[in-house]
């Protein structure tokens, strides 16, 4: 039962973006601090949006927006809550999330191969994600790997692959997580890296 609410109230995470302008939102270079701050602001807007609902679902999915960007180790927005105190349908979302975004096409970026989104999700345990939630993905990333190759129809892996402009030195934003500011090891560094 919570299982499918998650999945019905999940989609509309991001319903904030639309208070965004697209100019920040499809911007090809590394956002100003100024514009990141901007970002930021989808996460209220979309609580705002769907705060006055007085229905259950709709409930779930303000929660979401609101805390979908807060990270485990209190270092998230927009209130800078820690560990369990982000609800679990936050985190679920969260990481998943991530996922889809590292390894969809961007206007700023190309989809990162599977291997490399695996290893910057893992290398984010305890950081951005709950470490129980990691091991879970590490534990099913078959299936993950599967719905990515579904839902493109095409192997990311097998698409040629740069690393952007806004990642090439390390991302202070990171806006290929949708503005979770995951830390992107530099590709020097992801050659070293392997998956477990």
């Amino acid at each position: 039962e919570e299982t499918k609410a998650i999945t019905t109230a999940s989609p509309m995470h991001d319903i904030g973006k639309i208070g965004i302008p697209d100019k920040i939102l499809q911007k090809t270079d590394k956002l100003t601090d100024s514009e990141f701050d901007v970002i930021k602001q989808h996460t209220l807007i979309g609580a705002e949006i769907l705060g006055s609902s007085k229905a259950p679902i709709i409930g779930l999915a303000r929660e979401i927006a609101l805390a979908h960007h807060e990270k485990w180790n209190g270092q998230g927005y927009p209130k800078g809550i820690a560990g369990d105190n982000i609800p679990l349908p936050a985190r679920i979302v969260a990481l998943v999330d991530c996922f889809d975004a590292l390894t969809s096409a961007r206007p700023y970026k190309n989809p990162y191969p599977l291997e490399m989104a695996y290893n910057i999700i893992v290398s984010e345990e305890g950081k951005s994600f709950d470490p129980c939630l990691v091991r879970l993905f590490m534990e099913n990333f078959g299936e993950f790997k599967q719905i990515a190759i579904d839902h493109f129809e095409i192997n990311p892996d097998e698409l040629p692959f740069q690393l952007s402009s806004r990642d090439r030195d390390g991302s202070q934003d990171s806006t290929h997580c949708e503005t979770e500011e995951v830390t992107i090891p530099k590709f020097a560094d992801y050659k070293n890296i392997k998956s477990t």
